[in-house]
């Protein structure tokens, strides 16, 4: 059983050893066209177990003729979702285990020296955050931040007072993303589509300018600083994520890196002529550096793996986050069309919140999330034969 999001999407069932499949229905009509709904799951008793507006349902299910075969029922009044696609159930034989009800782990923001040592809370309440960019006058965040349903949507918080704003959009907005010269800002929505690039000018607060209307799911990982392109990674059925540039003002797509590897979160250096990204064309995610926009004189940074490449202000350090935790630096050296990188140097490790963290303009310090200490504890209903 799998699902297929796009202009074809719904529940399909399909052989294991071919190419056959076959449309069965949509799970969740009501969802906007860009949202993507919950695989579904096989139930020993003969149905398929689904999530429509978070409420479990179940549907008699005929595996030899591999059609769906009566109406659906519920099973559960709600069930934990986290858009999109991510519901906290499951079943074996004759049990069903399912959360009730909404979880989300929430973190907090702060300040961090190149030791590790807070230098400075942020007062923003907690938040369940997805992903982070910060201004380079590193006074204001751009979040992605879920809601209580797990909906994605792009505040601005104001990290000397604390406040945040919420940056308007239809339904599901996130991958927020500050231009070099903070006054244009881009990130994705999921109205009418997957998850596709918009940008705002005049700090976020001009009005919701569409680049894109895509089948395939879109995140900007950075601008040039120019401000004149943006580079972002694409999902493709054949070769998973690659590497893409667009004029900020609109026009058509350039391939910049697509390979059968994963190719994700690039990075552009303070100069324009390198960028750093994510692959995993090793067999696990390392960091690599290469020219822009040619791709070529390709260098590994990471040594031990490595994700969520980010480069100090002048150009001069590049940091990463390796598997267990460690906040790394790697000096970069040279100029023109030749870069020295140096052996990356641990900093400090910490319990980072999904990754996230932003190094300051000089590298002196780290805005980066931590999880927040909560004594919410949404326990697990456990159920036996509840189709019998």
């Amino acid at each position: 059983m799998f699902y297929v999001a796009g202009k074809a999407r719904g529940l399909y069932v399909g052989q294991t050893e071919g190419a056959d499949r076959a449309f069965l229905f949509d799970p969740d009509p009501a969802l906007p066209p860009g949202a993507a709904a919950t695989p579904g799951v096989y139930a020993a008793s003969g149905h398929l177990l689904y999530v429509r507006d978070r409420v479990l349902m179940a549907r008699p299910f005929n595996a030899s003729s591999r059609a769906v075969a009566g109406e659906a029922v519920k099973v559960a009044d709600a069930v934990d979702y986290n858009p999109p696609g991510q519901s906290a159930f499951a079943a074996a034989g004759s049990v069903l285990v399912y959360r009730p009800r909404q979880h989300q782990r929430v973190a907090t923001f702060t300040w961090v020296d190149r030791t590790g040592k807070d230098v400075g809370a942020i007062a923003s309440p907690p938040g369940a955050f997805r992903q982070l960019s910060l201004s380079g006058d590193g006074r204001t965040a751009a979040v992605e931040r879920r809601d209580a349903q797990g909906v994605a949507s792009v505040w601005l918080m104001d990290l000397e007072r604390g406040t945040s704003t919420r940056v308007p959009a239809e339904y599901w907005a996130g991958e927020p993303l500050w231009s070099f010269n903070d006054r244009d800002l881009s990130y994705s929505i999921a109205s009418d589509s997957p998850p596709n690039l918009v940008v705002r000018n005049d700090r976020g607060a001009g009005p919701e300018r569409r680049l894109t209307k895509s089948a395939n799911i879109q995140y900007a990982t950075s601008w040039t600083p120019d401000g004149r392109t943006i580079v972002f990674q694409a999902f493709s059925n054949d070769t998973g994520w690659n590497l893409f540039t667009i004029p900020a003002a609109g026009g058509p797509e350039q391939r910049l890196l697509q390979t059968p590897a994963n190719e994700t979160a690039a990075r552009m250096s303070p100069d324009g002529r390198w960028f750093s990204y994510t692959s995993d064309e090793s067999g696990r995610a390392e960091v690599y550096l290469a020219r822009f926009p040619e791709a070529d004189g390709r260098t590994v940074v990471s040594t031990g793996g490595g994700t969520r490449p980010a480069w100090r202000g002048d150009g001069r350090e590049l940091f990463f986050i390796t598997d267990d935790g460690w906040l790394m630096a790697a000096a970069v050296g040279g100029s023109g069309a030749e870069r020295d990188i140096g052996a990356p140097a641990r900093l400090f490790q910490s319990a980072f919140f999904n990754s996230l963290f932003a190094p300051a303009a000089d590298g002196r310090r780290f805005l980066i999330a931590k999880p927040a200490a909560s004594a919410e504890v949404v326990a697990m209903e456990l159920r036996l034969n509840p189709l019998q």
